[in-house]
């Protein structure tokens, strides 16, 4: 399976590695796009739920 990320999308999950998994949206992100841009993540299986809720998975 092959998933095309966008320059933002890769520079995202690349900083979110770098601090452990926590991905941290830009505050200017509007929150249509904050929105579509988690369910896509979920949907492709990058984040998982507790990720969008800022939990940690137990």
């Amino acid at each position: 399976m092959s998933i095309t990320l966008s320059k933002t999308e890769t520079r995202l999950l690349t900083e979110a590695a770098g601090r452990g998994g926590a991905l941290q949206l830009p505050e200017t992100m509007k929150p249509m796009t904050r929105q579509r841009m988690l369910g896509r993540f979920e949907a492709d299986g990058l984040i998982a739920w507790e990720a969008r809720m800022g939990r940690s998975p137990t």
